[in-house]
């Protein structure tokens, strides 16, 4: 009997702790799942958009595919769903150095080394128009403008690598219809102009939903072995240049002084005319009134007459006065006079 009760009692404990095992089993499992079916929910940040991958597959109809952020959303854990993050409003550099010349000669802002040798699949280089050679360095500033595209194109680890080969191509293509003078020192700001259309373009073409917001020649040079000769030609241009405006500056000037001067006598000139003009219009009009009144009246003649030799005899040193008393006159000169 004893025996009995120890198995009855051994037995009621193992089912005991069996069902306490199992409820703490339930338990854990219920735990478990919530804290999986949890562990997919997620917010997009500020600067992002998402995409939500389902067995490798984008989730969604078309146009309704990317998720905005400010929300909470919710996916299946991995490996059933994956939560792709593009940063749709964060700027994407990218450099190129191909085609420059190797670090190891010296600082990259000492350029002129005129011992030193260009040698093909150690340094860079450029092909202008004009058949020179130049070293550039150049960077690109980048923006995600469609998140779909830019995630279909290529996998990340090959997006930067396109990107750089484009900015390569873009660079080549552009140059080869440039004049090395007008790419290094004339025309820098225009380059980088062509240079960032050119890049636009390909991005474009290439469709990875991304465009350019900026281009940068960060670096350029001629040749380290004739770097000194480029430099002795830019200042002679640069002394030839400072000529031509010096000539041309005192040019505007002695045109301004001749201009002036030449203003000012025409003026001068005007005047006299004016004037002269005025004088004998008045006389005219003096003489023409005079004409007239001569013709008029025979009493004119006298008083003219009189004015006349009034001004005549004003002006005379010596009058003599000769007068017929009794009708009858004599006139005695004395040809040596005296000495006063």
């Amino acid at each position: 009997m004893s025996s009995d009760k120890n198995i009855n009692s051994g037995t009621g404990a193992l089912f005991r702790s069996l069902n306490l095992s199992f409820t703490l089993l339930r338990i854990l499992i219920i735990c478990l799942l919530i804290a999986f079916v949890f562990s997919g929910s997620f917010t997009v940040k500020e600067n992002e958009q998402a995409l939500i991958l389902r067995f490798g597959k984008i989730v969604g109809e078309p146009g309704n595919q990317l998720i905005d952020s400010g929300q909470w959303h919710w996916a299946w854990p991995e490996p059933i769903d994956k939560v792709v993050r593009i940063p749709v409003k964060q700027n994407l550099r990218v450099e190129s150095t191909s085609f420059w010349f190797a670090e190891d000669f010296g600082n990259q802002d000492s350029y002129a080394y005129d011992d030193a040798s260009l040698m093909p699949g150690r340094d860079g280089y450029l092909l202008t128009g004009d058949s020179n050679i130049i070293h550039l360095k150049t960077a690109a500033v980048c923006r995600i403008v469609n998140p779909l595209e830019y995630y279909s194109s290529v996998i990340d680890s090959d997006k930067v690598s396109l990107l750089k080969s484009l900015l390569d191509k873009s660079v080549q293509g552009t140059l080869a219809y440039w004049q090395v003078d007008e790419a290094l020192y004339r025309n820098v700001g225009k380059l980088e102009g062509e240079l960032q259309s050119r890049f636009a373009k390909e991005l474009a073409t290439a469709k990875l939903g991304v465009e350019v917001v900026d281009f940068i020649v960060e670096s350029k040079t001629a040749p380290q072995a004739v770097v000194s000769a480029f430099t002795n030609v830019l200042e002679s241009e640069l002394r030839k240049d400072t000529a031509i405006n010096e000539a041309r500056a005192e040019a505007e000037t002695l045109i301004t002084e001749a201009s002036g001067k030449a203003a000012n006598v025409l003026a001068d000139a005007e005047l006299y005319r004016n004037r002269l003009v005025s004088s004998l219009k008045a006389d005219a009009e003096y003489f023409t009134k005079i004409a007239k009144q001569v013709k008029s009246s025979t009493m004119t003649v006298l008083p003219l007459y009189s004015s006349a030799l009034s001004e005549a005899l004003e002006n005379a040193g010596e009058k003599i006065i000769l007068s017929k008393p009794n009708g009858r006159s004599e006139l005695r000169l004395r040809l040596s006079r005296e000495p006063k």
